[in-house]
Formats: structure tokens, sequence, C-alpha cells
């Protein structure tokens, strides 16, 4: 328990660090959210609030906030739309742990334990109704078009993973295509926002996009690479979820590529014998340096998501957008 909060405060700290450019939108932003994440009706009320500490992080409204600085001045609107932004992003926790039958996030019940699926999709549904409402509030068609882009691309990616579950022989061009959908787009959502309502000219909106899509899909492949590889004490959760829920994740995606038929058999026995397998899968692709190929991925998503940084003049909010990429990474070591 002691490990779990020390590492806990140790990213807390150092993101706090990082968000010291956006410090006082960022808390305005949180201040916001804690006033929507709230309702006269007790009962609705106590659901909202126990998922506010869902919110973590709060890297993408960081991100869009330090976006925009990068570009300009940070106005209204950005604070705005980086609380629509973790609305959606809190609204796709929800309907993720639904689907994945998750126990824990950041060490605590996830809200379907506590009030049963039906009530959590809906909970899921009032905070999208939320994001948009808030959206429409601000007069701004073009960006309210963009976030309901955003959200359909989200909603595919997801509905493309379900309907790949259990094909362990996915390409990995297809399971690039799925995270880009369902993760790497909202970073990129982000990036463009912030830049677009910084009124940024189009080579710094183009870099910022590509930027936040190689971040999101560096951090969703360091995600499934914890997944094998992290101790619940420091992640929250336990591990193995995505094989349990029969997701081809890049590590396995890599090791049907390498290993020898009967890896590979021996593989899929354990995968259907029980989750208490996970030390003898994470040995096999070890041992095929699957790993390792997916640690080298990240390093090169997060490499060409800060080359694309380099052409803006250095200041803070560019500093703190290149430390973010590093974070990423780091989770890994």
């Amino acid at each position: 328990m002691r490990e779990k909060k020390k590492t806990s405060l140790i990213y807390a700290g150092r993101l706090d660090e990082i968000y010291a450019p956006v410090a006082q939108p960022l808390s305005i932003v949180r201040s916001r959210l804690t006033e929507i994440l709230s309702d006269e009706i007790r009962e609705i009320s106590d659901m909202c609030e126990y998922v506010a500490q869902y919110r973590g992080k709060m890297l993408r409204p960081a991100i869009l906030l330090l976006a925009g600085l990068a570009c300009g001045k940070i106005s209204e609107r950005h604070i705005d739309f980086a609380i629509v932004i973790e609305l959606l992003h809190l609204a796709t926790l929800i309907h993720d742990d639904i689907i994945d039958e998750a126990q824990k996030r950041r060490s605590r019940c996830v809200v379907n334990q506590l009030w049963g699926n039906e009530s959590s999709v809906l909970l899921g549904d009032y905070l999208l109704s939320q994001s948009f409402d808030l959206c429409n509030r601000t007069g701004d068609i073009a960006s309210a078009r963009k976030i309901s882009q955003t959200a359909r691309e989200i909603c595919r990616g997801e509905m493309l993973q379900s309907l790949t579950k259990n094909n362990w022989r996915i390409s990995e061009r297809e399971y690039m295509q799925i995270i880009e959908m369902k993760t790497a787009s909202l970073y990129q959502l982000c990036c463009n926002l912030g830049a677009s309502i910084a009124e940024a000219d189009k080579q710094q909106i183009s870099l910022l996009e590509k930027y936040g899509r190689y971040l999101g899909l560096a951090f969703q492949i360091t995600d499934d690479l914890l997944d094998i590889t992290g101790e619940e004490s420091k992640m929250g959760k336990a591990p193995g979820r995505d094989l349990a829920q029969g997701k081809a994740t890049l590590p396995v995606i890599c090791f049907m590529n390498k290993a020898d038929e009967v890896s590979k058999k021996r593989f899929l026995r354990l995968l259907l014998q029980s989750e208490d397998n996970l030390p003898e899968i994470k040995t096999l692709l070890e041992t095929n340096s699957c790993m390792v190929y997916t640690r080298d991925r990240v390093k090169q998503l997060v490499t060409l998501a800060k080359q694309q940084l380099e052409v803006f003049n250095d200041c803070q909010a560019k500093q703190s957008l290149m430390q973010i990429s590093d974070f990423v990474a780091r989770r890994l070591w």
C-alpha cells in the first residue's frame, strides 16, 4: 500500500511541474468540473461525485491548454472545451469499465461494481449529454462539430476492437487502426482545439495534430504493455485484463508473428486456462523479444511526437508538451 501511494505521489508531483504554465486555467477547469459533476438529486450527485475520482492526471485538458499557450494566449473558450474534453473522457472510462468487466480503477471499485451496469451506462450517457450541452452553449459550431466527429471515431474504434475479440492473428496495421480511433483521436482533438481556438496558422495546427496522434498511440501501447508487465499496487487495477477480454495487443501480435507453432499453441492454451497464467505468458513474450519490440515502438512514437514541436518557438508550453511525451514513455521504466 505504501509503494502505491509513493508511486502515485511521484507522478502527481512530476505532472504538477509539467503543468505549471497552465496551472491557473487548469485549476479553473477542475473547479468547474466539480460544479458540473453535481446534481440536485442526491442519488445522481453521489454517482457523479464518485466518478469525479476518475479524473486522475487531467492529461487531456492540460494538453489542450498547453497547445493553446504554445500558439498564443489561453481564452475562456479554451477552458470551456477543456471541460468538454474531460467530460467526454470520463464517459468513455465508465463505458470501458462496463465492457471490460473491470473491478477497479485507480485502486477504487469501478462505478458499475457499486451501482450496476444499467445505472452506469446511463451515467456515462449523462456525462456525454453534459459534454455536448456545454459545447452548444459555447456557440462555437466548428469546435462542437470536431468533438462530435471525434466521439463517433472513438465509438468506431471500440466497436472494431469488440468485433476482433479473441482474434489473436490480427495484424499490427489493424491494431494501430483501432488504437488510433479509440485513443489517439482524442489526443489529436485536444491539440487541434487548443491551437485552433488560439487562432494558430495551418502549419501549427497540423503539426500539433500529428503530435497528439503520435502521443496518443504511444500512450495506448504503453497501457497495453503495462497490462502485461505492470503491478496492481502501482496501476490501481489488476493486470491481465486485456488478455482475459480477448484483446490482441501489440506484444501479442508481435509474438504471433515471430513464434514457432509449438510456442503459439502453448500460448493459446495458457490464455484459455486461467488468468493466473500471466507470468508464463509474460515469459513467452519476453523470450521472443516482443516486450523489447513494443517498448521500441513507444520510443519511436514519442520521438516522432517531439519532432513535431521543433518548429515552435521555445517557450514553457512547448517544453511541457515535450515533457509530457517523455512522461508517457517513462511509465514503462
